[in-house]
């Protein structure tokens, strides 16, 4: 997940980075961002070949935008084109905090963590609808919701590294004017100075 636009620091850079570290010979591609397709086509070995697809990410994209990647995905995997799906974005973790961050998004693995029960112990849970119709939604939802989330930490991380960015060029262009301020009104002095010499000089001789 990149950006469609640049003037954004190092934010494409880090996360292209850490994209060629991950890459395999068996790696296929779905590019969110202009920036993260022309960059596969650039630094890949056969990056054209291997991008499946390529999505945008429009200013104040809604739900729906990132439900057409997730169902492509989905698509995909169910099809056995693709065997896993991980999701390569940006993580905004604060106003001056965020870093490429590896999600994996299918096959869906069971949480750990907590002493695990005995057998005979766990309650059997009571569904309505039954588990299989329920899963069926459950599962393509929390899939949507996984990815729109990820979109929208890439955004707001793209927010944030931009506002920065501007923030240093705007310094460093007030530090350059304040330069050539100090040599203009310098170069301005030393002529005023070689103006009245000259006057002087010439009033003197005469």
């Amino acid at each position: 997940v990149g950006t469609d636009r640049g003037l954004c620091g190092s934010l494409n850079a880090n996360l292209f980075r850490e994209a060629l570290r991950r890459d395999r010979p068996e790696n296929v591609y779905v590019t969110v961002g202009k920036k993260a397709r022309s960059h596969l086509a650039r630094h890949l070995p056969g990056g054209e070949g291997r991008c499946l697809a390529e999505f945008s990410l429009p200013e104040g994209f809604p739900a729906s935008e990132s439900r057409e990647l997730s169902l492509f995905l989905i698509r995909a995997y169910e099809r056995g084109e693709i065997d896993a799906v991980e999701i390569l974005a940006n993580r905004f973790e604060g106003p001056m905090r965020w870093g490429p961050h590896l999600q994996p998004l299918l096959p869906l693995l069971p949480a750990t963590g907590g002493e695990p029960a005995r057998r005979g112990e766990a309650p059997v849970p009571l569904c309505e609808p039954e588990a299989g119709l329920l899963l069926a939604r459950l599962v393509p939802f929390l899939i949507h919701t996984l990815v729109h989330q990820a979109l929208l930490d890439a955004r707001a991380a793209e927010w944030s590294a931009r506002r920065i960015a501007m923030k240093r060029a705007t310094e460093a262009a007030d530090k350059l004017i304040a330069t050539y301020r100090l040599r203009y009104n310098k170069a301005r002095q030393d002529a005023v100075t070689g103006e009245l010499m000259e006057i002087a000089s010439a009033r003197l001789s005469s």
